[in-house]
């Protein structure tokens, strides 16, 4: 009986997902920003482990709805007016920047994109957007 498992991929499996990747004959990727290999040691990289041999790899990384737009709000802060490809995923990297962004306005720096967040972005970019306004009483 072969023991099939399923579980994180890690640096150690290099060798075995560069061969699986380069010589299988049945592959399919999709177009992303990074080569597969790049995701080794990533929480969301999974490998197919059959009785030690990896025959298969998925990479699924997290990705919170509208993680995109508040990346490229923080890029635009930057003075840039993209995002680099790649960075549209919610990971450490998007926790730091979004506690620094908190902290210097003076909110909880939580790292998450709450309401509060996404009220100062809106407001710091500019963007078009439709605001509440008091109604004018009596006239």
């Amino acid at each position: 009986m072969i023991n099939t498992l399923v579980r994180p991929a890690d640096i150690n499996d290099h060798q075995q997902l560069s061969n699986l990747i380069f010589f299988e004959t049945r592959l399919h990727r999709h177009l992303d920003w990074r080569s597969p290999l790049e995701w080794l040691g990533a929480p969301f990289y999974w490998a197919l482990d059959e009785g030690g041999q990896i025959t298969a790899a998925l990479a699924c990384p997290t990705e919170a709805v509208g993680i995109a737009w508040v990346r490229l709000q923080l890029s635009i802060l930057q003075g840039k007016n993209e995002i680099p490809a790649g960075e549209a995923v919610y990971d450490e990297s998007m926790v730091d920047e979004l506690k620094r962004f908190q902290k210097e306005q003076g909110l909880e720096p939580d790292g998450l994109a709450g309401p509060l967040t996404l009220i100062r972005l809106n407001a710091l970019t500019g963007l078009d957007v439709p605001l509440l306004t008091p109604i004018q009483q009596g006239g």
